[in-house]
C-alpha cells in the first residue's frame, strides 16, 4: 500500500511539472509573438496554437482564430486553410456544436479554393461535411464529402480517402441505404488494413457491425464488434471502446435482451475517458436513462435524470434535443403520465421525421402505439402500429437482404485473404477475441 501511494504521488508531481512546462511554454511563445512580425510572428502564433490544441482552459478557440486572421492578413492560406480545419473539427467533433462548427466552415468557403494543396482542401470540405451530419442535413454533408474525396483522391491520400469513405458509409446507414452504406464502409476497411490504420480501423469495424445489427444480421454484428473490442484494447482507444459498448446496447435493445441492453450503457459510461468524453456522456446517460425508465427501473433513472434536466445546456441543446425529448417521453410514461407522454411522444416523432432516420423513427412509432394503447385510443394506436409494421417490414426486404449478404460475402472472402496476408507478415489487426 506504501508503495502504491508512493507511485501515486509521483505520477501526481509529474502531472504538476508538465502543466508547469507547458504554462512555461505558453508564455515563452506569448512573449516572442508580443516581440516579432510577418511571418516570424505567425510562426510563433502557429506554434502557440499547436500547444493549446483543443484544450479549452487555454484558451484554444481565441488563440486558433487570432492565428487564422493573422495567417490571412499575410496571405499565408495553407497555414489560415489548416488552423481554421481544426477550429472546425473542434467545434463539431469535440465540443458537440455543429452550428458553429458549420459557420466557421462556410465564412472560410470562399477563400478554401484559393488553397493549391488537395489535401488541405480535401481535409477542409471533410470537416465541414461532419458538420451538416451533425445537424442532419445528410444531403449537403453526402455533396461535401463527395467534394472531400475528389480532392483526397486527387492527393493519393489513402488516409483521407478512408475517412472520407467511412462517413459517407455512415450517412448512408442513417438514411436506411444498406447497401451504399455497406459498398463504403467496406472501401474504408480495406484502405484502414492496408494502411495498418489501427485507430479507424476499429472505427470501421464498429459501424459495419452497426449495419449488421440494423438489417437483423445479430450474429456478424457481434463478430464485428467482439473483434474490435479486442483491437481498442491493444491500442488502448478509450473512446472506441466505449462507442462499441454503446452500439452493443443498441443491439440488444433490437432484440429486446434489457439486461444485456443496461449493462453495456453502463460499460460505455464506464470507458468514457477520452478527450471526446464530453460530446459523448450526454448521449450514453440519457440512453442509460431511457433504458432504466422502459424497464420499470424509475428510482435509477431519475438519479441520472435529475443531472439531466439540472443541466439543460449541456443535455437539451442542439444535436442533444431529440434524445433529451425521448428522456422526457420515457420518463413520463414511467411515472403513468400519458398525457406529457404523448405530447413528447409526438415531438420526438416529429423530429425524427425531419431527419430520416428509419430505424429511430419506427421505435417512436411503436412508443406512441403503446401509449395511446393505455389510453384506450384505439383509431391512433392502430395507426401507428401500423406505421411500425411498415418500417419493421420494409428493413426485411428481400432484396436489401440478399444485396446486404452478396456484400458482406465479398467482405469475408477478401478479410480471410487480408487475415492470411496478415498471419505470414505477423500482423494481428484481425485477431478474432479468444472464446
Amino acid at each position: 500500500m506504501r508503495n502504491l501511494i508512493f507511485i501515486l504521488l509521483l505520477s501526481g508531481f509529474y502531472a504538476l511539472g508538465q502543466d508547469k512546462a507547458l504554462n512555461e511554454n505558453i508564455e515563452l511563445l506569448k512573449n516572442k509573438i508580443a516581440n516579432s512580425e510577418n511571418t516570424l510572428k505567425l510562426k510563433w502564433l502557429d506554434s502557440l496554437t499547436v500547444l493549446v490544441e483543443f484544450d479549452e482552459a487555454l484558451k484554444y478557440d481565441s488563440i486558433a482564430r487570432q492565428t487564422i486572421y493573422y495567417a490571412l492578413e499575410l496571405d499565408a492560406l495553407h497555414v489560415a486553410a489548416n488552423n481554421t480545419s481544426k477550429l472546425i473539427h473542434y467545434h463539431n467533433n469535440i465540443l458537440g456544436n455543429s452550428v458553429e462548427g458549420q459557420k466557421i466552415f462556410e465564412n472560410f468557403l470562399n477563400t478554401i479554393e484559393s488553397v493549391n494543396s488537395n489535401t488541405i482542401k480535401a481535409r477542409f470540405y471533410l470537416y465541414g461535411a461532419d458538420c451538416y451530419a451533425g445537424l442532419v442535413d445528410f444531403n449537403t454533408a453526402l455533396q461535401y464529402y463527395n467534394k472531400a474525396k475528389e480532392l483526397a483522391v486527387k492527393a493519393n491520400n489513402q488516409p483521407l480517402i478512408g475517412s472520407i469513405a467511412l462517413k459517407t458509409g455512415g450517412i448512408y446507414m442513417e438514411t436506411g441505404d444498406a447497401v451504399d452504406a455497406s459498398k463504403h464502409i467496406q472501401d474504408a476497411i480495406r484502405v484502414f488494413t492496408k494502411e495498418q490504420d489501427t485507430f479507424n480501423l476499429i472505427n470501421a469495424k464498429s459501424d459495419i457491425s452497426i449495419l449488421y445489427s440494423q438489417n437483423a444480421f445479430y450474429e456478424e454484428a457481434k463478430k464485428e464488434r467482439d473483434e474490435a473490442i479486442v483491437l481498442s484494447n491493444r491500442f488502448k482507444g478509450e473512446t472506441a471502446v466505449s462507442l462499441l459498448y454503446y452500439n452493443a446496447a443498441a443491439d440488444y435493445r433490437l432484440i429486446d435482451n434489457q439486461k444485456k441492453r443496461i449493462s453495456n450503457l453502463r460499460l460505455a459510461l464506464a470507458n468514457n475517458n477520452s478527450e471526446f468524453k464530453r460530446f459523448y456522456e450526454p448521449f450514453f446517460l440519457c440512453d442509460l436513462t431511457i433504458a432504466l425508465a422502459e424497464n420499470d427501473s424509475l428510482e435509477k433513472a431519475e438519479h441520472y435524470f435529475n443531472k439531466i434536466k439540472n443541466d439543460p445546456e449541456t443535455y437539451a441543446e442542439g444535436i442533444q434535443k431529440e434524445m433529451y425529448i425521448e428522456v422526457l417521453k420515457q420518463m413520463a410514461l414511467g411515472k403513468g403520465k400519458y398525457k406529457e407522454a404523448i405530447n413528447y411522444g409526438e415531438q420526438h416523432l416529429a423530429l425524427k421525421r425531419q431527419h430520416e432516420g428509419y430505424v429511430e423513427i419506427m421505435n417512436a412509432e411503436k412508443f406512441l402505439s403503446d401509449v395511446y394503447k393505455k389510453v384506450n385510443d384505439s383509431w391512433r394506436y392502430e395507426k401507428h402500429l401500423i406505421n411500425y409494421y411498415k418500417i419493421k417490414d420494409s428493413i426485411s426486404k428481400v432484396q436489401n437482404v440478399k444485396s446486404l449478404t452478396y456484400y458482406q460475402t465479398l467482405y469475408e472472402t477478401e478479410k480471410r485473404d487480408l487475415k492470411i496476408k496478415a498471419q505470414e507478415s505477423d500482423c494481428l489487426l484481425y485477431t478474432s477475441p479468444s472464446p
